[in-house]
């Protein structure tokens, strides 16, 4: 088992994806898994009307739910 992440992919589109996966890899069998993590909160930096900061939480409490 694996946590891999936080990656952060722009897409062609200016879509920006941002997430993490746990893993889970069965060395006899090759059998594998993979779980987006879900993100526990967004919160917004503004000045004004305009958006300064973006900031993404990930609780260990949510991720381990």
């Amino acid at each position: 088992m694996a946590l891999i992440g936080p990656y952060m992919i722009n897409t062609r589109d200016k879509t920006v994806l941002d997430f993490m996966c746990l893993t889970m890899i069965d060395p006899v069998t090759g059998w594998f898994e993979i779980i987006e993590l879900p993100i526990a909160s967004v919160a917004v930096k503004r000045e004004g009307k305009e958006i300064t900061e973006v900031i993404l939480d990930k609780l260990s409490a949510w991720v381990a739910k």
